[in-house]
């Protein structure tokens, strides 16, 4: 996929064939969805960041200098703009992944991006809705333990015991996937 949209990049912006950005944009739209969809919590508003995406590359394309990979350029742009969404939306900046980077930092995990959000998405997907709401409360609306406890009708101790089972879930399946790298 990386040098499918390198190739069509370099094309539509050589030429500026509408073919070529709608092939770019069927090929990027749903991962870039799913990507923003993840740090956002909402397909509304990620679908808002994708397209924002997509509008920038069309009206810049001319000025526009993507050295390196067009994938990586996309995942980083719609990682920002989301992120700034979030900031404008709420008023500060999420970060959902702070605690999923330092369980990759700590484990020298080789994982694609990507691939790591997939991860942690099932994991905490597999869990109680009640921890998958302490877990978003917590990561995405940056809300502490005593605001999450008052909203859920939940004891601070009952909040810190739901995290602390999601992230049991993130570190075992994360060390998991450590060792199958290491046999790999």
């Amino acid at each position: 996929m990386k040098d499918l949209g390198n190739t069509l990049w370099d094309s539509f912006r050589k030429d500026g064939e509408r073919r070529d950005f709608k092939a770019l944009f069927d090929l990027y739209y749903s991962p870039l969805h799913r990507y923003s969809y993840f740090i956002t919590g909402n397909s509304d508003d990620a679908e808002e960041v994708v397209m924002d995406f997509f509008l920038n590359i069309w009206t810049k394309r001319d000025t526009l200098d993507i050295s390196g990979s067009f994938e990586a350029y996309a995942r980083r742009s719609v990682h920002n703009l989301s992120l700034n969404h979030l900031r404008d939306r709420k008023g500060y900046l999420s970060a959902d992944l702070s605690e999923a980077g330092e369980l990759v930092s700590n484990f020298h995990i080789d994982l694609e991006e990507e691939e790591l959000e997939t991860l942690i998405w099932e994991a905490v997907s597999s869990m109680s809705e009640k921890c998958q709401k302490v877990y978003f409360m917590s990561r995405r609306d940056e809300m502490s333990d005593k605001a999450i406890a008052e909203e859920l009708g939940l004891s601070v101790k009952s909040v810190e015991g739901y995290k602390t089972r999601v992230l049991k879930a993130l570190r075992s399946l994360l060390s998991g996937k450590l060792l199958a790298s290491i046999f790999i």
